[in-house]
């Protein structure tokens, strides 16, 4: 069974991880953290695209019966909802 959490719940096991010392990313588990943030954060944010696009995919398999035209648009859509979590996220915890 995959978990499906929202970006603000990856981002703050990643500061966990960073606590602990534990180089693993809380999306993909590879051990690819360097503590840089800007770079563990890019890497984050790409394992939860990607994550996103395999849901989706999966989704529309279940109801369909078949998988989507990987279009521009279908990706828009991803890149989309990943930035209205990324908005949300800064909303409710900016200082």
């Amino acid at each position: 069974m995959r978990f499906t959490l929202k970006l603000n719940d990856y981002l703050e096991q990643y500061v966990i991880n960073c606590d602990k010392e534990a180089y693993h990313c809380p999306i993909c588990y590879d051990q690819c953290l360097t503590f840089n943030h800007v770079s563990d954060i890019e890497h984050i944010l790409l394992c939860y695209k990607v994550h996103l696009m395999e849901l989706e995919l999966e989704n529309f398999h279940r109801d369909y019966g078949e998988y989507p035209q990987i279009t521009e648009d279908f990706i828009y859509t991803i890149m989309d909802s990943v930035s209205r979590e990324m908005e949300r996220y800064y909303t409710r915890y900016k200082t």
